[in-house]
């Protein structure tokens, strides 16, 4: 991969306990919505085992501006360095890379499914798509244990309602509280799928989230029969 310096510009919380970051896009500095960088800090007061290097998938998409991230907030080195960082913190950027990104048979719809901030490059992916006025059909799936843990949620809730994409927005709330919730509750299962998808126009399914998530979503996606040709999958790890 190649490697490139970069500087923070600015960090916001989009979620309990979840902050996204923006970095400055180096000069030639070029990727597709979906993919992913390594994010290296140079100067970093804080240590552990995990080092002071994360994988993280682009938010941003690459019309825009600016580089962000998003990331649970923890007690890992790398993230107490991260989320304490200043404006103008010096960072390493070493990518693009990898390959979920949006299919280009158009006439197949694209059915998302994310587990907390493996929300990240479906974001991308959903702002390029409408940069770009793509014509899939596309289903985003997102579940969260609170309202108050789901990143972007009013964002992804506007792509749904300003009629530039063919978007169908599912966000389910897998936790007791929220009573004014109205939406979806419940882990996302093949039941759920079955309300929402046309499964017989034979979608390319995307799975993206910490481990488990993506293992127990694969899992519901055989149940309905579909192919591992027909699912991509981004796996966040657990911390």
């Amino acid at each position: 991969m190649s490697s490139y310096v970069t500087s923070m510009v600015a960090q916001k919380y989009v979620a309990n306990n979840t902050l996204a970051v923006s970095l400055a896009k180096p000069a030639g500095f070029t990727f597709q919505a979906g993919q992913y960088a390594d994010v290296v800090l140079l100067l970093a007061p804080f240590h552990d085992l995990w080092g002071n290097l994360r994988t993280l998938s682009m938010v941003s998409a690459p019309f825009e501006y600016n580089l962000e991230f998003v990331m649970r907030i923890s007690t890992t080195a790398f993230k107490r360095n991260l989320s304490t960082a200043p404006e103008g913190t010096a960072l390493d950027l070493k990518g693009p890379a990898g390959n979920f990104h949006l299919h280009t048979e158009d006439r197949r719809p694209a059915v998302f499914i994310a587990g907390g901030v493996g929300i990240a490059p479906f974001v991308s992916i959903l702002r390029q798509a409408e940069h770009d006025r793509a014509m899939h059909e596309f289903y985003l799936f997102h579940s969260n244990p609170r309202v108050s843990d789901a990143p972007y949620l009013e964002e992804l809730r506007s792509h749904a309602t300003d009629g530039l994409l063919r978007f169908h927005f599912i966000p389910t709330i897998t936790g007791d509280g929220d009573a004014d919730w109205y939406g979806e509750r419940g882990r996302i299962d093949s039941n759920m799928l079955r309300r929402y998808v046309p499964l017989e126009a034979h979608p390319v399914y995307y799975i993206a989230g910490p481990s488990r998530f993506v293992s127990a979503m694969n899992s519901v996606l055989t149940a309905l029969d579909v192919g591992e040709v027909d699912v991509q999958t981004e796996n966040f790890g657990e911390f």
